[in-house]
């Protein structure tokens, strides 16, 4: 290990690069091992010397972005950055739109089916969600959830509290629920997002206990990428961009709770950040429209003057 050298970084590097792995993974993991060595560099209590005499990579950085890369990244920050836009009443529409038809054509093609002879399957017309995705989706907009957080969800993280006829809903990220300094989130359920999950209990057998949504078919957690071909059906129904990905509502959610100024740490709290430094750092600018707004009222100002100086030239 103290033989490290520049040479053996760049091996590695290039060749996770040419595996595709992303260059901030490979900061990130090339940031951990070396401060795991300077650990290691380090004289220990009731140890007469310190595993490594130094640390044989302390001074070695990973190569600069090429050109190409730089544009790349460019156009990834770029892109997230549209992604982190707060959603158009149009698209919200197009979305709720897009769940409405969803539903009725399941159930349009669950009363097909059980004419054709299957008459042992459940009618869902009078069910409010003919499917787990559709409280699945609610959820996710309503909380800024990861889908593998709401993967996860069991009934016993909803608690309710009768001195306060308040329901909360705690659970720790799958993200950092390794981590030392792990947190759970604490998050209020009132208003619609009660009635959500309120809905989809009361369709549920024995849903107190055990997983919120879990496979029909093996009664275990859903696979963590089960929710896209939903996702992908809504969008379609509905008009909402092929390119709006489901995470989307995650970075919607923060920015909401941005322009309404509800404070960084706040917003932190309930979605499972550390600290408010990455908002801070991606969500803290103003809405486009606003943006446009101002500008439109200074230009105003300036039109004004200049009618007075005509007028009183």
């Amino acid at each position: 290990m103290d033989k490290l050298n520049s040479a053996d970084i760049l091996h590695w590097y290039n060749k996770r690069r040419a595996k595709g792995i992303k260059r901030s993974t490979l900061v990130r993991d090339f940031g951990a091992f070396k401060a795991m060595l300077n650990y290691a560099a380090q004289p220990l209590k009731g140890v007469s010397e310190p595993i490594l005499k130094v640390n044989p990579i302390k001074s070695i950085t990973l190569p600069a972005l090429t050109i190409k890369e730089q544009d790349e990244l460019e156009a990834h920050n770029e892109k997230l950055s549209h992604q982190r836009d707060i959603f158009s009443n149009q698209v919200k529409q197009q979305i709720y739109t897009g769940l409405a038809l969803y539903s009725e054509k399941l159930k349009r093609q669950r009363r097909s089916s059980i004419a054709h002879g299957k008459s042992h399957l459940i009618n869902l017309d009078n069910l409010t969600y003919p499917h787990w995705f559709i409280p699945f989706c609610h959820i996710a907009r309503l909380t800024g959830m990861r889908p593998s957080d709401i993967y996860a969800l069991k009934w016993e993280n909803l608690l309710f509290n009768q001195f306060n006829d308040q329901t909360t809903l705690i659970f720790t990220p799958s993200k950092t629920k390794k981590a030392e300094n792990s947190r759970k989130i604490k998050f209020p359920v009132t208003g619609e997002l009660k009635h959500v999950f309120d809905s989809w209990e009361a369709q549920q057998e024995q849903a107190k206990h055990g997983l919120i949504f879990k496979s029909d078919r093996t009664d275990k957690t859903l696979e963590r990428k089960a929710h896209l071909r939903h996702w992908k059906q809504v969008k379609a129904l509905g008009g909402v961009l092929e390119g709006l990905d489901f995470y989307s509502f995650r970075h919607n959610f923060i920015s909401e709770l941005v322009a309404r100024g509800v404070p960084v740490l706040t917003i932190a709290g309930l979605v499972g950040h550390k600290d408010g430094s990455m908002i801070a750092a991606n969500y803290l600018r103003h809405d486009e429209q606003d943006t446009a707004g101002m500008l439109e009222s200074i230009n105003g100002d300036w039109n004004s003057m200049s009618i007075l100086r005509n007028t009183y030239g």
